[in-house]
C-alpha cells in the first residue's frame, strides 16, 4: 500500500499521542513506583515525552506527562538527565501552555535545581512563581513557592531570608487550615533557628510539627520532623538521642521508595554511630548511603557521606569514643 507523506505524518503523530497518553496513565496510576518498574519503564516514557514536546501538536499532553513523571524521577531517577529533558519540554511547550501548567513546570525545575544544590537558580525561579501565584490569588501555589524558597535560602545559608519565608508558610497554612503545610513551615523555621543557635526554640517548633503530622497521619512529614529533631539533638551533643530520631525516620522514608531520602538518613545514622563507637554498623550505613546517593546523582550528599565514612574509620583506627 502506498501512502503519501501526509499519511505517514498523521500516523506518526497519532502514534506519538497514543504512546504519550499510555505513559501518562501509567505514571499517574503509580505516583510511588518501585525501582524495578521504574528501570523498565522510564526510558520509554522519557522518549515519549520528548517526541510529544517536539511534534508541536500536543503541548498540554507533554506538560502533563512531565508532571506525572516528576515525582518518581525525583525519588528514583537520574537528576541531570531530568534537568535536560525538563528544560527541553519547557522551551518547546511553554509558549502554548496555560498559566497553571507553565507554573507547575517551572516549580518542578526549581525543585530539581534545589536538590542539585543550585540554590540561586532555584530561588530565582521560585520567587518568580511566587509573584505569579500572588497576582492570581492562588493560595496553594503561593504556599508551594514559599516552601521552596524556605528550603532554598536555608541551603544557601541565607538564614534571615529563610526564616522570613518559613514564617510566611506557617501563617498562610494556618489561614488555609492546612496542618501539614503548617508543620512544614514550623520545620523550616526550626531549621533556621538551629543555624542561628536557638536550639530550644527550634525543638519547641519541631515538637509542635510532630504533633501536627502525627495527628494528620502524614508519615513523610513525620519523618522529616524526626530527622530535624535528630539534628537538634546532635547540636546539643546528644548523639544517642539523634540516632534514635534518625532511626525513627528511616522506615517512613523507605516506605515511599525515596531512595535519596534513605541514603541521606543512612548517612546521618552512620554519622551518629561514628560518635557512639558503633564502627561496623556505622560503616555499613555510610557505605550504603554513598552507593545510593552516587547512583541517583546527589553529588553533594554523596561527598558528605564519604567524608563521614572517612571520619568514622579514623575514629575506629584510633579507638576514639564520642
Amino acid at each position: 500500500m502506498n501512502q503519501n507523506t501526509d499519511d505517514w505524518q498523521t500516523l506518526f503523530l497519532t502514534g506519538v499521542e497514543r504512546t504519550a497518553r499510555h505513559w501518562l496513565s501509567f505514571f499517574r496510576d503509580r505516583p510511588v513506583m518501585d525501582t524495578e518498574t521504574w528501570t523498565h519503564s522510564s526510558g520509554h516514557a522519557f522518549r515519549a515525552l520528548t517526541w510529544c514536546a517536539d511534534c508541536g501538536r500536543y503541548d498540554e499532553l507533554a506538560a502533563d506527562l512531565a508532571m506525572a513523571l516528576s515525582g518518581n524521577v525525583m525519588r528514583l531517577g537520574h537528576w541531570h538527565e531530568w534537568e535536560i529533558t525538563l528544560r527541553h519540554v519547557i522551551a518547546r511547550t511553554a509558549p502554548a501552555l496555560d498559566a497553571g501548567r507553565q507554573w507547575d513546570l517551572n516549580q518542578a525545575l526549581s525543585y530539581l535545581l534545589l536538590r542539585l544544590h543550585r540554590f540561586e537558580e532555584s530561588c530565582t525561579i521560585a520567587e518568580q512563581n511566587y509573584q505569579v501565584a500572588l497576582t492570581r490569588g492562588d493560595g496553594a501555589r503561593q504556599q508551594l513557592a514559599q516552601m521552596h524558597l524556605t528550603e532554598g535560602y536555608l541551603n544557601a545559608e541565607a538564614f534571615a531570608q529563610a526564616l522570613h519565608w518559613a514564617e510566611k508558610v506557617t501563617a498562610l497554612a494556618i489561614a488555609r487550615s492546612n496542618p501539614i503545610e503548617e508543620a512544614d513551615g514550623l520545620i523550616g523555621a526550626a531549621r533556621t533557628l538551629m543555624d542561628l543557635g536557638d536550639i530550644a526554640e527550634a525543638e519547641r517548633r519541631l515538637a509542635k510539627a510532630l504533633a501536627l503530622t502525627t495527628a494528620a497521619g502524614a508519615p513523610v512529614y513525620q519523618a522529616k520532623t524526626h530527622i530535624f529533631l535528630g539534628h537538634a539533638a546532635r547540636l546539643r551533643g546528644d548523639w544517642a538521642a539523634a540516632l534514635a530520631q534518625f532511626r525513627q525516620a528511616l522506615p517512613m522514608v523507605a516506605a515511599v521508595n525515596d531512595a535519596v531520602g534513605v541514603g541521606t538518613i543512612l548517612s546521618n545514622i552512620g554519622w551518629a554511630l561514628s560518635h557512639l563507637g558503633g564502627w561496623a554498623e556505622g560503616a555499613a550505613a555510610l557505605e550504603e548511603a554513598t552507593h545510593l546517593l552516587a547512583r541517583h546523582g546527589n553529588a553533594p550528599a554523596e561527598a558528605a557521606a564519604r567524608q563521614r565514612l572517612a571520619e568514622l574509620r579514623r575514629r575506629a583506627a584510633g579507638g576514639a569514643g564520642g
